[in-house]
């Protein structure tokens, strides 16, 4: 019963969240007069704020969020340990390690395309953590020390 009130407390924290980020703002909006315009078929500036940016801006978040906990659950059950986090896996020491080393290397690069380093340095920490810890059967303790021992020396 109790996880119950919990699935519906949240849920209710849920659904405010998403309604105050489409309606408050510096715009005001009416959810009552924006569902008038759209039946009506005419337009005004709160309709296009909120069709052109709240609404695009809200579900990118809900699906970058999913994706987010998704992945979160993925290295948990990997690992099986409740702690795990991008770090066990090398890949933020990765990211970070292989930006420095372009700033470095390119110091007139654009910063609009550290992006492209970032990944490709998670992608090879993470391919090293894996690539090591799987030498002779991988085991959740040794992707954890292996990811930690990459970690270290990439940072």
């Amino acid at each position: 019963m109790q996880r119950k009130r919990l699935i519906f407390v949240l849920l209710l924290l849920g659904c405010l969240a998403v309604y105050s980020s489409l309606f408050f703002g510096i715009t005001q909006m009416n959810p009552i007069h924006l569902v008038q315009e759209w039946i009506s078929g005419t337009t005004s500036k709160a309709g296009l704020v909120l069709t052109n940016l709240r609404l695009p801006r809200l579900l990118l978040g809900l699906l970058l969020g999913a994706n987010l906990a998704v992945a979160g659950a993925i290295m948990q059950a990997v690992t099986r340990n409740p702690l795990a986090s991008p770090q066990v896996f090398g890949v933020n020491a990765g990211a970070s390690f292989l930006v420095v080393l372009s700033l470095l290397v390119f110091p007139s690069l654009g910063t609009a395309n550290l992006i492209y380093f970032a990944f490709a340095g998670a992608l090879v920490g993470g391919v090293l953590v894996f690539s090591f810890a799987s030498v002779r059967g991988m085991t959740a303790l040794k992707l954890a020390l292996v990811g930690m021992a990459i970690h270290l020396l990439l940072t």
